[in-house]
């Protein structure tokens, strides 16, 4: 039961971000193909934005298990104060990218919740 649990934590953990991130990325260019100038579609560990959707990522899973889903708004507040200019410029970009991010994490923290009752 207990190595049950450990797997469902790390695949919503990490095998969350990962896959979230990679369809993150393809959704966002299938929707507007210029923004594959901006971002690749594979992962790129040297890149900011890889390691702060991480730990978005990290915090919405977390802040799921322990059914603090008020404090997700925290991540809203963070990227507007951190990237507010660049919202300016494209913000349904930036919009659909958040909600995509934090909709997968939700998700991911969902699906070890559940595997956690299921045990």
């Amino acid at each position: 039961m207990l190595v049950i649990n450990c797997i469902a934590v790390i695949v919503g953990y990490a095998g969350g971000f990962l896959g979230g991130s990679l369809l993150l990325r393809r959704i966002l260019i299938f929707v507007d193909p210029t923004i594959g100038q901006i971002i690749t579609p594979s992962l790129d560990f040297k890149n900011v934005g890889f390691w702060i959707g991480m730990c978005e990522h990290f915090l919405v899973v977390t802040f799921v298990l322990l059914d603090q889903y008020t404090a997700i708004g925290l991540i809203f507040a963070a990227k507007e104060i951190v990237r507010s200019d660049k919202i300016r410029e494209k913000p349904s970009y930036y919009l659909l990218g958040t909600l995509l991010s934090i909709s997968f994490a939700i998700l991911s923290g969902l699906c070890v919740k559940a595997v956690f009752n299921l045990v």
